[in-house]
C-alpha cells in the first residue's frame, strides 16, 4: 500500500528511541514486507547500532546476477542505537515474479562510500513482486474511502498453503492424512482387488474404495487413483484376476477386459467427489507403461475407453509422447531426474506438448521424484530431504515446476518435517506447486438497501504455478460484525476460476515467468435479499471458493484477511443503514490459515434443515423471549417478526450448534406480534 513520506518521516521522529553505545557497528534486525506492488511504497523496519553518524542504505533488487536494483534509499542516522521505519520507493517496471527479489540493509560511513563500503549488512530475500492495481490506494494504510465506495489492499500471506488437488502427495494412508500440506493422494489399486473374476459385480468396486478411502473428505483429502497388475520385476508381485492370464498384455480376452474395468471405474469414480483425477496406469510396472509400454493399438483402445467413461474427471497418462491423440494430463514418475529431464517422452516431452497444445491450461502436470536408480543423486538429490534442504537441488526442482507447470509431486512428500532446514525447504516448494490466488485490491459499495443490489470488484493474481483446473463456486457473504459468523450467502455467477491463470515461459535466471500472469478484474452487482431475511445492519463482505457439492468453502486465498472455517472477510459494510465506524478490518479480526483445521467437503448433497420448534414465547419485564429447540447444526436461523401475518421483517441471523436457543428483544409496544422461525442451509 501506498504511504507518503510525510507520514513516514512522523514515523521516524515518533519510533526512534536512541541510546548512545560505543565501539559497534551493527545492523541488528531487519522486517521488510514478503511482497510488494509495482509503483508503490512500502516501508522497511531497521534497528542499528553505531558508534558514530552513519548512513544506512536500503536497496531493493533481484536476488540473483545481475542483481539489478528496483529501489535505493538512503538516510544518515545518529550514532547511538535505534529502530527506524524507513520509507523505500519500488520501481513501477519492476518484473512481476515470485520470491525472486531481496532487501539489503547496510550500514555505511556517513556521506561518502557505497555498498562496497559497508561496515555491517542484512538481507530479507525471498520477496515477490505483484502487479500494482489499475487505481493505487492512496495514503491511507487501509485503503481508499469516496462517497459511494470503499476500497482495500490486503497482504499477501507470506507463507504456503494448504489447499486442495495441489502439493506435496503422499500415500492414501490415514497416517498421512494429517501431514501439513497434504490435499491430495495417490490410492495404487490392484486388479484383482477390484476384480478377480467376470462375475465380480461394481459393488465390489464400490466397497474397495469406500473401504480405502475411509473418511478423506473429512480431512480435505482427494484421491488419485491407480490401476495396476505387476508391481516390479520380482515373481509372485503380479495381480491378474484368477480368470486370466497373468503376464498377457495383448490377448482378445485381456482387450475386452480391460475397457469393460475402464467403463465400471468411470461409473465408480466420475462422479465421486474424493476423486481429484485418474492415472491411467494397468500397463507396465506399476502401472507406467513400461516393461512393457502400451502398443499402439492399446492406446487407442485406453484412450477412447478412458474418454467414454471419464466426462467429468481428467486422466493423466506416464508418457508424454504417448496417447497424443488424446486430451490428457501427465504423470512423470521420475520428476526432475537428471537423466529423463531431456528425454521425449519426459521432461521434454512435456515441455514439448505444453508448448504445442498449452496441455498445462486444462489438465494437470504431477508425478513424484525418484530416489532409486540412476544418478538421482545429481538431481533431484539422495533422497526427499537432500532435495528440500540442498539450494541446489531445490532451486533445480522449483526451475521445473514452473517451467512445466507441475500441480503436486509424490515421494519427496515423505520429508522429515522436524527438520527445520527441510521444513523451510518444503515451504518453498509448496508455494510453487499449483495455483496460489493472491487478491489484489477490493472494492466495495460503502452500503445498500435489502432487496436492492450491492457492487464489489476485486483483482486476483495467480502468483503460482499452474491453474486449477476444477470449476469451483466463488460465494459472497455477509458475516456478523463481531463474531464473523455467517449471516448470508449467494454464489456469483460468470466467474470462472479456471481461467485464472499463472505466467508462462519461465526464465530461471531471474526466477520470473517471461509472459507474466495476468491480474484478473471480477465485478459483480450482487442482489440482496429483502427485508424478510436481512435485518438492517453492519455487516462484514467475505469471499470464498466452495466445493460444489456441499458448497463449504474448500480453497484459500494467500492473503491474510481469513477466517477460520475458510471464508475472507474483506470490510464492512452497511446494508439498510451507513456504518457508524471504520469500513476496514483491525489485522487481530484475521485468523492464520496454517493454523486452522483442515477444509472437510461432503461426498453427497445435504438433506434439507429439518425446521425448528418454538418452545416457548413469553413476554415479561418490556422483554420477549423466543426458546427454539434447534435439530439439526450448521444451518443458518432466521428469526422473523410481523404484526399483520403478511409482511415479515428479518429480526436475527444466526448460525445453529445444535443445541436449545434464546433469543430476547424488547418490546416497544405494538398491539399485535407474530414470530416464526425458518432455517436454511
Amino acid at each position: 500500500m501506498r504511504v507518503s513520506f510525510f507520514k513516514y518521516c512522523l514515523f521516524l521522529l515518533l519510533l526512534g528511541n536512541w541510546t548512545i553505545t560505543n565501539g559497534a557497528d551493527i545492523i541488528d534486525s531487519v522486517t521488510a514486507p514478503a511482497t510488494v506492488a509495482q509503483g508503490t511504497t512500502v516501508s522497511v523496519e531497521v534497528s542499528y547500532v553505531a558508534s558514530t553518524d552513519r548512513d544506512i542504505l536500503i536497496i531493493f533488487q533481484r536476488n540473483n546476477s545481475p542483481w539489478t536494483k528496483f529501489g535505493e534509499e538512503r538516510i544518515s542516522v545518529s550514532a547511538g542505537s535505534s529502530t527506524l521505519l524507513i520509507p523505500v520507493a519500488i520501481d513501477a517496471n519492476t518484473p512481476i515474479a515470485s520470491e525472486a527479489y531481496k532487501f539489503s540493509v547496510s550500514l555505511l560511513p556517513e556521506t561518502f562510500g557505497d555498498w562496497n563500503n559497508r561496515l555491517d549488512e542484512k538481507i530479507q530475500d525471498v520477496v515477490s513482486c505483484i502487479q500494482a492495481p489499475e487505481e493505487g490506494p492512496d495514503d491511507s494504510e487501509e485503503g481508499e474511502v469516496n462517497p459511494q465506495k470503499f476500497t482495500t489492499y490486503p497482504t499477501e500471506y507470506s507463507g504456503a498453503l494448504r489447499n486442495p488437488m495441489k502439493g506435496f502427495r503422499p500415500a492414501t494412508y490415514r497416517n498421512n492424512y494429517n501431514d501439513e500440506y497434504a490435499t491430495i493422494t495417490r490410492s495404487y489399486l490392484k486388479w484383482n482387488e477390484l476384480e478377480n473374476n467376470v462375475n465380480d459385480s461394481i459393488q465390489k468396486i464400490k466397497d474397495l474404495c469406500d473401504q480405502k478411502w475411509a473418511d478423506v473428505e473429512q480431512y480435505g483429502i482427494k484421491v488419485i487413483p491407480r490401476v495396476y497388475l505387476d508391481w516390479d520385476e520380482e515373481p509372485d508381485n503380479e495381480y491378474w484376476p484368477a480368470d486370466m492370464t497373468t503376464g498377457d498384455y495383448s490377448s482378445e480376452q485381456f482387450k475386452q477386459r480391460l475397457v469393460r474395468l475402464i467403463s465400471r471405474l468411470g461409473e465408480c469414480w466420475d462422479d465421486d467427489p474424493r476423486v481429484a483425477w485418474v492415472q491411467m496406469g494397468f500397463i507396465g510396472r506399476w502401472g507406467e507403461h513400461h516393461n512393457p509400454h502400451p502398443t499402439p493399438e492399446i492406446q487407442e483402445l485406453m484412450g477412447d475407453a478412458f474418454t467414454q467413461a471419464f466426462q467429468n474427471k481428467k486422466f493423466l497418462v506416464r508418457h508424454a509422447n504417448e496417447f497424443t491423440d488424446y486430451d490428457v494430463g501427465v504423470y512423470w514418475d521420475s520428476w526432475a531426474h537428471i537423466q529423463q529431464i531431456d528425454k521425449s517422452a519426459h521432461g521434454a516431452g512435456i515441455k514439448a506438448l505444453n508448448n504445442s497444445s498449452d496441455r498445462w491450461k486444462t489438465h494437470p502436470i504431477e508425478g513424484e521424484a525418484a530416489y532409486n536408480w540412476g544418478q538421482s543423486d545429481i538431481q533431484p538429490g539422495d533422497s526427499p530431504d537432500d532435495t528440500l534442504s540442498d539450494p541446489e537441488h531445490r532451486e533445480y526442482l522449483i526451475d521445473t515446476i514452473r517451467e512445466l507447470h507441475c500441480s503436486g509431486l509424490g515421494w519427496i512428500a515423505n520429508y522429515n518435517p522436524n527438520n527445520s532446514l527441510v521444513r523451510a525447504g518444503a515451504e518453498k516448494v509448496q508455494k510453487a506447486f499449483g495455483y496460489r490466488f493472491v487478491i489484489n485490491s477490493f472494492t466495495c459499495d460503502r452500503r445498500a438497501d435489502p432487496d436492492e443490489s450491492l457492487g464489489i470488484a476485486f483483482s486476483v493474481i495467480n502468483t503460482g504455478s499452474a491453474p486449477f483446473y476444477e470449476d469451483w463456486p466463488l460465494e459472497f457473504s455477509l458475516l456478523d460484525p463481531n463474531t464473523g459468523d455467517l449471516v448470508w450467502k449467494t454464489l456469483l455467477d460468470g466467474v470462472d476460476i479456471r481461467q485464472w491463470l499463472p505466467g508462462d515461459d519461465w526464465d530461471k535466471d531471474n526466477n520470473v515467468y517471461l509472459d507474466p500472469p495476468l491480474v484478473n478484474e471480477v465485478e459483480v452487482n450482487v442482489i440482496l435479499p429483502g427485508v424478510s431475511r436481512l435485518p438492517a445492519n453492519e455487516y462484514i463482505v467475505a469471499l470464498a471458493v466452495v466445493d460444489p457439492i456441499g458448497q463449504k468453502p474448500s480453497l484459500r486465498f494467500a492473503v491474510n484477511n481469513y477466517l477460520n472455517g475458510g471464508r475472507h472477510p474483506l470490510g464492512r459494510v452497511g446494508i439498510g443503514l451507513d456504518i457508524a465506524g471504520n469500513h476496514f478490518l483491525d489485522n487481530t479480526f484475521f485468523d492464520d490459515p496454517m493454523d486452522d483445521d483442515q477444509l472437510p467437503y461432503i461426498v453427497q448433497a445435504p438433506p434439507a434443515p429439518k425446521p425448528v420448534s418454538i418452545k416457548r414465547i413469553s413476554i415479561s419485564d418490556g422483554m420477549c423471549r423466543i426458546q427454539v429447540d434447534d435439530s439439526s447444526s450448521e444451518t443458518l436461523r432466521v428469526i422473523q417478526r410481523s404484526n399483520d401475518l403478511s409482511q415479515w421483517d428479518a429480526v436475527d441471523v444466526s448460525l445453529s450448534n445444535g443445541n436449545d436457543f434464546e433469543w430476547t428483544e424488547p418490546i416497544t409496544g405494538e398491539s399485535k406480534l407474530f414470530y416464526r422461525v425458518l432455517t436454511e442451509q
